[in-house]
Order: C-alpha cells, then sequence, then structure tokens
C-alpha cells in the first residue's frame, strides 16, 4: 500500500526523494521549446503531489481513517504524476531527432497523455483533499 507504507509510515521522507529527483530532471526538458507547455504541466502536478503528499501525512496524524479513504485516489494519482514525468524524458528525447516517424509517434502520443489523460490528476487531488468523513459516515449507516 503506498499511501499507508511507503508514504504514511516515514512522514512522507520516501515520497519527497522519489519528488526530489523528478524536480532534478525536469531542467533539460525547460531546455526544450517543442514541449515547453509539456515541461511546465509536469512541474505543476509534481508540486500538486508534494502538496497532496504533505497534507495527506499530516491528515494521517490526525486521523486514522485518511490513508485508507484516499489510498486509491492517491496511488492513482502518483502513477498520473509519474508517467507524466516519464513521457516528459521521452518528449524530450524525441524533440531532438528530426523528422523520423518513430520519435514525431513519440511527440504525438506524449501530447496526448498531456492533454487527454492528465487532467484527472487534479480531480484525484481534490478526492484525496476531501477526506475520510463522507466514505466513513457512509460506512456506519450500512
Amino acid at each position: 500500500d503506498l499511501a499507508g507504507r511507503k508514504v504514511a509510515r516515514n512522514g512522507g521522507v520516501f515520497m519527497q526523494v522519489f519528488i526530489d529527483e523528478m524536480r532534478r530532471t525536469l531542467a533539460a526538458a525547460n531546455a526544450v521549446e517543442s514541449i515547453a507547455a509539456e515541461a511546465r504541466e509536469t512541474a505543476r502536478v509534481i508540486a500538486l503531489l508534494d502538496d497532496v503528499t504533505r497534507e495527506l501525512v499530516a491528515a494521517a496524524g490526525k486521523d486514522a481513517n485518511a490513508i485508507g479513504a484516499a489510498s486509491v485516489d492517491y496511488l492513482e494519482l502518483t502513477g498520473l504524476v509519474t508517467y507524466s514525468w516519464l513521457w516528459l524524458r521521452m518528449m524530450a528525447i524525441a524533440a531532438g531527432k528530426g523528422d523520423d516517424a518513430y520519435y514525431a509517434a513519440k511527440l504525438a502520443t506524449g501530447r496526448f497523455w498531456f492533454q487527454r489523460i492528465l487532467p484527472k490528476a487534479d480531480a484525484l487531488a481534490t478526492q484525496v483533499r476531501s477526506g475520510p468523513a463522507t466514505l466513513m459516515d457512509a460506512a456506519t449507516g450500512l
């Protein structure tokens, strides 16, 4: 369980190491003008994941149900941010390859990811931030 064993158990330290690594590798992509929008969006969602992680760790210290209620949404958010970072790295390489069809397809697929898949990250962050109350209230009425 990512949220419980890998994040909350050590106060988010392991996740912070990963977030810092993603941030360190953004410099190369920021230098590629043709993917500037994707680089900005990747930086934004990395910051979003960082904020949500900190909030989740703080919430877990106050409410034992916080981790369980957020775990699936947090896992999916982490996956989206991670794939965005990986797609940005692939796009940075592909952008320098000229007219090669393979790399053109990488760029097109990466743009699809950023435009059609990544926007779900904001909704997932909202779901994680919503806390456990409505979930736990529903369970008590069953």
